[in-house]
């Protein structure tokens, strides 16, 4: 986990908290990306939710580009790598709810989001920690975070995020990931879509762009 989080502060206040400053790039990226400054990135971030989530509203639209900003930037992502696994996970729809009972923008299960809470010294009860979609984003993106550092590589990372990190080390031990490779496929997909504008009326999710930047490490 990266550090210790404020992360009630931002998630469960109605104002938007400002972008801190900007992270020391991270080490060498599975996938190489471009580098934009914070309030570019909090722009790339509400430009995306505009266009693939025009439903939410603006206070919780804003709430989720701060907590996707600030939370890739302190894990060293991407924030259009979390965007993609958004667009993978729920097709950016809030109350999404998969047939093993995960829910969200990130698909995480109830009891995986409490964990997560508690391991942060949250005092919320389960329901509080379920209600607000900013923290869940938040909570997300510090499990994919958690996940990279065991796993130390991105495509496991995703892998392990997807099915669960027991059933990848499993699969590593059987030497058989192949029915996992899938899940990484898609989410890196979505990514080169992202970053070059596709589907998203204009190429500003590549114009904006102009230092090196990582993926994910």
């Amino acid at each position: 986990m990266v550090g210790a989080f404020a992360l009630v502060g931002v998630a469960r206040f109605g104002g938007v908290a400002a972008p801190p400053p900007p992270a020391e790039p991270a080490d060498p990226p599975a996938l190489a990306a471009l580098a934009l400054p914070p309030d570019a990135d909090f722009a790339l971030i509400d430009e995306v939710l505009q266009k693939r989530a025009p439903n939410l509203g603006l206070t919780l639209r804003r709430q989720l580009g701060v907590a996707i900003a600030d939370e890739a930037r302190q894990a060293g992502y991407d924030p259009l790598l979390i965007l993609a696994i958004i667009d993978v996970e729920s097709d950016f729809l809030e109350d999404a709810v998969s047939n093993k009972g995960a829910r969200g923008l990130m698909q995480i299960k109830p009891s995986t989001l409490y964990f997560l809470a508690q391991r942060e010294g949250l005092k919320l009860s389960r329901e509080e920690v379920a209600s607000d979609p900013a923290l869940c984003v938040r909570l997300g993106i510090r499990y994919l975070r958690w996940l990279n550092d065991r796993f130390k590589d991105l495509d496991l990372t995703l892998m392990a995020y997807n099915a669960g990190p027991a059933r990848i080390r499993q699969a590593m031990r059987d030497r058989n990931l192949e029915p996992f490779r899938r899940y990484p496929h898609l989410v890196r997909r979505d990514y080169w879509r992202f970053r070059r504008g596709q589907g998203l009326e204009g190429d500003w999710a590549f114009a904006l762009r102009d230092e090196p930047r990582l993926l994910g490490r």
